[in-house]
């Protein structure tokens, strides 16, 4: 691939949890939709324009680029009410397309697609079991074949609720197998992902409840000697409480010990806090703030925190405006002295830090009880650095775009 590598990978995980924070997608106002028999089908398309100055993720030689988003979305639904062995059914297909204007062409084009099935059984009052299979797959267009071609992810769910005790306890039961698949050169990065939950939830009263959830995750990789199997185990206490009739506070508190092939085990805390408040009954606020802490015998550390605002308003009923901003940051202590050789020569001496801030302004109008547009200003700044004993290596990115999306 004669693009230039990226000092970070393009597709790494944090900057899709990072960029979450911020604006996560339109605000609709429900419309009814298309009905077709019990069936309920709701398309939508957007367009987005805007401009990145980095949008390749390069430590040097860096330009900026124009870049333009397509896509088209459907859902299908039916509903079942009350206790039914007939399961609630959604369906979702999705299709976008990006193009930079500048750049590279061979990777300057990129598009994907998605298609999720969801199943709801309700076979009694207090029983409920939900099935979910999704499929992605995201792909550069015309990139060579040594090059990372496509990116193709398979997930299946099945979550059970079910009463233990009248209505004040209920059990938590989930189960998630996915399966992560690179068309060229990251075929190491292949991976097989089982995550299984139980979880035990106290109704307290009508505005408190808490929960305590224990889950394990089980993480292969197709070349071992790389990427090391992880098998983290995760136990979390939650609780929701409401102040009065506006304010909802809840909050998760957790412990979470990693195991992992060839490398010594890690172990840290996991916390949460969540605060919604209805100002008046057309405006509500809610903030968020997350963290997450991890320490390694051997001196390294990973530290992440996230912060969220969002302000939501309601001029008219059929007028929505709401504003959003977010923050993430994740850094990477010093490695110092890992116990396998592969890890050791390949990160020794190294730390990482990443950076992102995002924030968004958007509208919603109900044209008609079957038809609501939304248009958006986003405006997110990525900063991302990786230091070794071999110097420093790091990238800058700042991106802005606007966009309108019509959905029935």
């Amino acid at each position: 691939m004669t693009r230039p590598a990226p000092a970070l990978a393009a597709g790494d995980e944090v900057q899709a949890e990072a960029r979450a924070t911020g604006w996560s997608g339109p605000l609709f106002l429900p419309t009814s939709g298309l009905r077709l028999g019990g069936l309920v089908v709701s398309p939508s398309v957007s367009m987005d324009v805007g401009y990145d100055t980095n949008p390749y993720f390069l430590s040097s030689a860096v330009a900026g680029s124009g870049f333009i988003r397509l896509g088209a979305a459907a859902d299908a639904h039916r509903k079942s009410i009350g206790a039914s062995y007939l399961p609630s059914v959604n369906v979702g297909l999705s299709a976008g397309y990006r193009e930079n204007f500048e750049g590279d062409p061979r990777g300057s084009r990129t598009i994907s697609g998605s298609l999720q099935l969801a199943l709801a059984f309700q076979p009694a009052e207090s029983l409920e079991i939900a099935l979910l299979d999704a499929l992605s797959r995201q792909q550069e267009l015309g990139v060579p074949a040594s090059g990372p071609v496509a990116v193709n992810r398979n997930a299946a769910t099945v979550a059970v609720s079910f009463p233990i005790s009248g209505r004040k306890w209920l059990g938590e039961a989930t189960y998630r197998h996915e399966i992560t698949h690179h068309d060229g050169q990251l075929a190491e990065l292949d991976a097989k992902a089982h995550t299984g939950m139980l979880g035990l939830r106290w109704q307290i009263s009508v505005s408190d409840s808490a929960g305590l959830h224990a889950s394990v995750n089980a993480t292969t990789y197709d070349s071992p000697e790389r990427h090391p199997s992880s098998y983290p185990v995760t136990i979390d206490v939650d609780g929701k409480h409401l102040v009065g009739s506006a304010t909802v506070i809840s909050a998760t508190l957790g412990y979470k010990k990693a195991y992992y092939q060839r490398v010594e085990d890690a172990q840290g805390i996991i916390g949460a806090i969540t605060l919604r408040h209805l100002v008046g009954p057309r405006t509500q606020v809610s903030t968020s703030y997350a963290y997450s802490i991890l320490d390694w015998k051997w001196g390294t550390y990973q530290r992440e925190h996230a912060a969220r605002l969002v302000l939501e308003q309601s001029l008219t009923q059929r007028f929505d405006v709401a504003a959003r901003a977010g923050f993430a940051h994740r850094t990477y202590g010093p490695i110092t002295a890992p116990p396998d050789e592969v890890v050791r020569v390949a990160m020794s001496g190294s730390s990482r830090s990443d950076d992102v801030i995002s924030v968004a302004a958007m509208s919603t109008w109900t044209l008609r009880p079957w038809l609501s547009a939304n248009t958006h200003v986003e405006l997110s700044a990525t900063r991302s650095e990786l230091r070794s004993s071999e110097g420093q290596l790091g990238y800058r990115e700042l991106s802005v775009s606007c966009g309108v999306r019509a959905h029935y």
